[in-house]
């Protein structure tokens, strides 16, 4: 069985779960799917795990979102929750 980004159940999935939200928005980041990798980074931030958060701060997948001025926020924000960099 195949999943698909636009599937509610998919979707609702990675609201749910914040570890599965990172590797998602790492793969879409991938893709080009700057937007929705940028959203669900940002409910991946939201858990407050630190090690989540770490993940979105230095994973070279999210790289291509870097860039992305809601990305810069959301990595400002995530910085301050765990002190880092």
């Amino acid at each position: 069985m195949r999943c698909r980004a636009d599937d509610p159940e998919f979707r609702r999935t990675c609201r749910r779960d914040f570890e599965w939200s990172y590797h998602v928005a790492a793969r879409l980041s991938l893709l080009g799917a700057h937007e929705e990798a940028a959203r669900l980074a940002d409910n991946a931030i939201q858990s407050r795990f630190h090690r989540t958060i770490r993940f979105c701060i230095c994973d070279p997948f999210l790289d291509n979102i870097r860039g992305e001025e809601r990305f810069k926020k959301l990595l400002e924000r995530a910085k301050i929750r765990v002190g880092a960099l």
